[in-house]
This record gives structure tokens, C-alpha cells and sequence, in this order.
């Protein structure tokens, strides 16, 4: 996770901004290479939500492991986005034809159903089917991302993923 942190942390600092309270906490496990096993706590002290338009835009983040999930809301949060966010994708075509978001951000390996289905189920349905869809995978072979851009993702990114790349995926997705 400290990979992930780093990334993220270091392109809030390109902005010329600076943060003045970000620690990593470790977790009590042997295990590290889940999201899962570490926090991150960070405090920033100057107006994020000014730095970036502010839109009604709504991004629905699909993504079980939760550490994850938070940091790519919090992401899209800073850029002045609407956040749902879910863990499992078993409810998530019902919230996605009822909220219709603008946008979403869709992890492949999903516990209950896997994220490649809902995106074949999104881009089946004639009312659901112009809705973006940015993946972000742990799962980067060139067959996986061809296999999610063969499906109907407007991207695909593979873990980790940085703040200014799923910014940008994000922004050219919704453009697009």
C-alpha cells in the first residue's frame, strides 16, 4: 500500500500544494499486499474542493476492497465529483439503472459477480449502455484489458493507480 500512498501523495504535491498531516499506519498483519492491510490517514490543510471545477456529475466506484474504494472516492471527491460508492457488485445494476450515474469506476475481481458481467449487463441495456465505464483491475495481462475493452470499458487501468491517471481517465471517459 505505501506504493500506492506515494503516488497518490506525490501528485497532490506537483499541484504546489502540501499536505500538513499524512500518515501511513500499519495494521497488525503479515500479510501486505491487500489495500486491506493498510490505513492511510491524511489532513490536508487548504481548500480542496476549490482547487477543481465543481460539477453534478455523479461517479458510482465499484470496488470490494474497501481501503480502495475510499481512496478512489476520495479522489473523485477532490475533483468536485458526486460519489456512490459500493463493495460488491451483486446490487450494483440495480443502482446503476436507478441512479444512472455520469460514470463508472469498476474493479474486475469481484467477489460475488464479476465486474466484467456488469459491464457486458451495462452495455446490453439500451438505457445503460452510454454510461462510461473506467476500469480499474489488479488484473493487467494485455488479454485482461483486452478482454475489459473488448467488453465495453472506456478505459482500463491497471493497480495502482495514481491521482492524476484516474483523474484523467475520468475526465477523458466522461468527454469521450
Amino acid at each position: 500500500m505505501r506504493k500506492h500512498f506515494v503516488f497518490f501523495f506525490a501528485e497532490f504535491i506537483q499541484f504546489g500544494h502540501s499536505a500538513s498531516e499524512c500518515i501511513l499506519h500499519p495494521r497488525p498483519t503479515k500479510n501486505e499486499i491487500s489495500y486491506r492491510d493498510k490505513f492511510i490517514s491524511c489532513t490536508f490543510h487548504f481548500p480542496v474542493l476549490s482547487l477543481f471545477r465543481m460539477n453534478e456529475k455523479t461517479v458510482l466506484i465499484i470496488e470490494d476492497e474497501e481501503d480502495a474504494a475510499e481512496l478512489f472516492a476520495e479522489m473523485m471527491r477532490v475533483s468536485g465529483f458526486r460519489v456512490i460508492k459500493i463493495t460488491t457488485s451483486a446490487p450494483a445494476m440495480d443502482l446503476i439503472t436507478d441512479e444512472k450515474p455520469d460514470l463508472v469506476i469498476l474493479d474486475i475481481m469481484m467477489p460475488d459477480i464479476s465486474g466484467l458481467d456488469v459491464l457486458r449487463q451495462m452495455r446490453g441495456d439500451p438505457t445503460l449502455m452510454h454510461i462510461p465505464v473506467v476500469v480499474v483491475s489488479a488484473k493487467g495481462t494485455p488479454t485482461d484489458i483486452k478482454t475489459g475493452m473488448d467488453a465495453g470499458a472506456s478505459t482500463y487501468l491497471t493497480k495502482p493507480v495514481g491521482f492524476l491517471e484516474l483523474k484523467e481517465a475520468v475526465n477523458r471517459a466522461l468527454d469521450g
